[in-house]
């Protein structure tokens, strides 16, 4: 009898380095203001609108971070065959259907949130316009705008890329064991091929 399969374990995940890499950019976006403020006075407060929109993006791209490493260290815990629950394959009539089913809740979650990123960027940006009309109140509002399309770019592009990449992946479903369940697991698969009658 075969050893189970362990497969390589990836790298950062793309979601990964573009978080640290939007973090990194961010951070920049904060430094700058503190760095250069009295060669920016002619920026009549936007610098200070540039340095809330990058500790915005800095303190969301971190957080990301942390859970596309999840993701990440749960993928990579799918692919230790000895750690799987059940494991099948689908045709790719099936694979298909299931894939865009899958990707159609999972994209109205994205601009789900992405409406709400919009209410609070049009909060924030407002209040700015309305306290500062003639200072730094529009530059804030325009930075906030600004960081909302490119959001939306950023969503429209991932999930087609993501669509299109589940699509081509192998059509297969791993289930991992429940954490703390180890020992169960052998009961678990006997009981359940005993309800649908497996030999």
């Amino acid at each position: 009898m075969n050893a189970p399969a362990v497969l390589q374990k990836s790298g950062l995940s793309a979601g990964e380095k573009t978080c640290w890499l939007l973090t990194v950019i961010g951070g920049g976006m904060v430094a700058v203001p503190i760095c250069f403020g009295p060669q920016l006075e002619s920026w009549n407060g936007g610098q200070y609108a540039l340095g809330f929109a990058g500790l915005l993006v800095a303190f969301t791209a971190f957080v990301c971070t942390f859970l596309f490493r999840r993701r990440r260290k749960i993928g990579d815990g799918l692919l230790d065959e000895r750690k799987l629950l059940a494991h099948w394959t689908y045709d790719v009539a099936e694979w298909r259907r299931f894939t865009e089913e899958d990707f159609g809740r999972e994209r109205h979650e994205k601009w789900t949130l992405f409406g709400v990123l919009v209410g609070i960027c049009v909060l924030v940006g407002g209040a700015f316009w309305v306290a500062d009309p003639r200072g730094g109140g529009p530059a804030v509002a325009g930075i906030l705008v600004g960081l909302c399309a490119f959001i939306a770019v950023v969503i429209a592009v991932t999930t087609r890329w993501q669509r299109r990449h589940r699509l081509e992946h192998r059509s297969e479903v791993r289930v991992p064991i429940p954490s703390g369940r180890e020992d169960e697991a052998a009961g678990i698969v006997e009981r359940f091929r005993a309800r649908i009658g497996c030999a």
